[in-house]
């Protein structure tokens, strides 16, 4: 009799093991990468500086993306761009591997001499949001503004559109795009 209670004991307590796999499992946690939205952002006309030559690069191990490129003009609402000298593009980011942002940040400087600016951060941001969708589509990220000398045209948020990323469909692996990446950054 002893032994047929233990027996009864131990399936009850498989039962309940079993049972809490089977909720785990539908609740979602099956280790499969979740899947972001785009954010489908749209930028204003003015202001947007344009910046090409955008090498993209993420890290699975490290959760590391760097996106570094040429900031090359700023529509300003002039009737044409207005050129950047000497300016650069850099996002930096640690996101997981299932593309929830854990840290960031945009910097964009150079100087703008048609505008009296000089040598200098023209933007600078810490990523607030990032969107994407399937493989091979844009990568959109949202950062708050925290200055550069262009700041004030952008508000408290910065949108960024980063084109020919290479983005695979997951951060669960490494990718690059080879130096093709454009973006544009507006509000």
């Amino acid at each position: 009799m002893f032994q047929i209670d233990k027996a009864k004991g131990l399936a009850r307590g498989l039962g309940r093991a079993c049972m809490v796999v089977i909720i785990v499992l539908s609740l979602g946690q099956t280790g499969r990468p979740a899947q972001a939205s785009p954010l489908n952002l749209t930028l204003q006309s003015a202001p947007d500086i344009f910046s090409d030559a955008i090498e993209v690069s993420f890290d699975a191990a490290s959760q590391t993306l760097t996106a570094s490129g040429f900031a090359q003009h700023i529509k300003d609402g002039g009737e044409q761009p207005t050129p950047i000298v000497n300016g650069s593009f850099e996002v930096s980011a640690k996101l997981s591997n299932t593309g929830a942002v854990l840290s960031g940040s945009l910097t964009v400087t150079g100087e703008v001499p048609s505008l009296g600016i000089g040598p200098g951060p023209l933007l600078a941001g810490n990523i607030k949001a990032i969107g994407y969708g399937e493989a091979g589509e844009a990568v959109e990220f949202e950062f708050d503004t925290t200055g550069g000398a262009l700041s004030y045209q952008y508000g408290p948020i910065i949108n960024v559109i980063l084109g020919q990323s290479g983005f695979p469909g997951s951060f669960a692996k490494d990718f690059s795009n080879g130096s093709i990446g454009v973006a544009g950054i507006g509000w």
